[in-house]
């Protein structure tokens, strides 16, 4: 609920020519304002002297509380709201370019088509229900309807902040779609030494470092040599490429410093020395003329055919750089055991990412821990004994 206000205002004197006039001053509502109010200034007309223009404020006041108390949403369209106080907040909160690119998307193509003439407080949960339900009978995916769901959600709570709408009309249990991550494919170590020889020698360098490191596609498309050491075998993540320009990285976690192998420190020593570009700030896998290379034009005509001269079956949006971050997450559990490693090596913030989506098991792993488990249970237990051979657990 709107917090009451309440306000006595104030009364100015000023002289002109042929007599005095009393000016009313007060504070409205208004939600374009960063402090959320306005001061506005009335003449008060047919006022004689200072007691009846302190009488016609008394009158005036209890108007104006009145409508500074009411909802304030009368006055605020949807799309007002957001070119305004949420373009305002985006701003401020110095929200990735990236995420802001997909908020604009997705206010552009769904929510101020739909929402963008009414008012706030017109907007229901009704509303919202059958909004979110036409989303799904075109057929757009769960994932790209909670995305949708979570803007619009903190959207309405932001203008509960504001005072704009009195509650926030998106209900978790009536709007949030259901969504669970589906397991993402990922290539053995041989389809990954598969793919890299079927890779055009100019680019075999930076998708030998896609596969040994697990980057991200912008991670590794911004490093520039400053960021290689070779005498110490270590690589800086401290940017990230995106639509041509430099970053930061997504998270805290994600600028990291990583090892080098033997194997990737060699490919990068000649690739340094065929380079034309070897400054400090120029990038590591740049183009012929220095200016950063572009993930569409690596990913259409150097990954994709590469993949299927390997006989890599491709499936849509599961077949690109991301493939081998994934691929990436789960080698490293596999080969250590440690969900920390893979943490680190792929730059997550939480290790519930690590674990939940980009580490897979494979069906060595699952009978080592059937094994184990039922070794702890019955030490007679032996994967080399028959069953019945050895006394059951009673």
């Amino acid at each position: 609920m709107t917090r009451p206000s309440f306000q006595c205002g104030w009364i100015e004197k000023r002289k002109r020519k042929g007599g005095s006039v009393f000016l009313l001053r007060y504070r409205v509502r208004d939600p374009h304002t960063n402090s959320g109010w306005r001061i506005t200034t009335e003449t008060l007309r047919q006022c004689q002297d200072m007691r009846e223009a302190k009488q016609r404020l008394q009158e005036r006041m209890v108007e104006i509380n009145a409508r500074n108390n009411g909802p304030i949403s009368a006055s605020v369209t949807f799309s007002r709201f957001v070119h305004n106080l949420w373009a305002e907040y985006v701003s401020q909160r110095g929200i990735k370019p990236s995420t802001s690119y997909s908020y604009d998307s997705m206010l552009r193509k769904h929510l101020l088509p739909e929402f963008g003439h009414l008012l706030m407080d017109q907007i229901k949960p009704i509303d919202l229900t059958l909004f979110l339900k036409g989303l799904r009978e075109q057929g757009l995916s769960s994932h790209s309807r909670l995305n949708v769901y979570t803007l619009l959600r903190t959207l309405f709570e932001l203008a509960v902040e504001y005072e704009v709408v009195a509650a926030n009309p998106v209900r978790k249990k009536l709007h949030r779609p259901h969504y669970r991550a589906q397991e993402k494919p990922i290539l053995t170590p041989a389809e990954i030494r598969q793919v890299l020889a079927q890779i055009p020698s100019r680019w075999q360098p930076l998708f030998l470092c896609l596969a040994v490191t697990g980057l991200r596609i912008g991670e590794l498309l911004g490093l520039r040599w400053q960021n290689i050491d070779l005498d110490r075998q270590t690589l800086q993540i401290s940017h990230s490429l995106w639509r041509g320009r430099l970053v930061t990285p997504k998270t805290a976690a994600s600028a990291r410093q990583l090892h080098m192998p033997e194997v990737l420190l060699s490919a990068l020593k000649a690739h340094r020395e065929r380079s034309l570009f070897v400054a400090a700030d120029d990038f590591v896998f740049g183009r012929d003329d220095g200016n950063p290379a572009d993930a569409g034009f690596l990913r259409k005509q150097v990954l994709y055919p590469a993949m299927d001269r390997a006989g890599i079956r491709r499936e849509p949006r599961t077949h690109g750089f991301h493939l081998f971050r994934h691929s990436a997450g789960s080698i490293v559990h596999a080969e250590t055991g440690s969900l920390k490693l893979a943490q680190s090596q792929l730059g997550h913030a939480r290790i519930s990412t690590t674990a939940d989506v980009y580490v897979h098991t494979d069906r060595e792993q699952q009978k080592r821990a059937a094994e184990a488990l039922a070794r702890a249970i019955d030490p007679n237990c032996s994967p080399n004994r028959r069953n019945g051979r050895h006394s059951p657990v009673t």
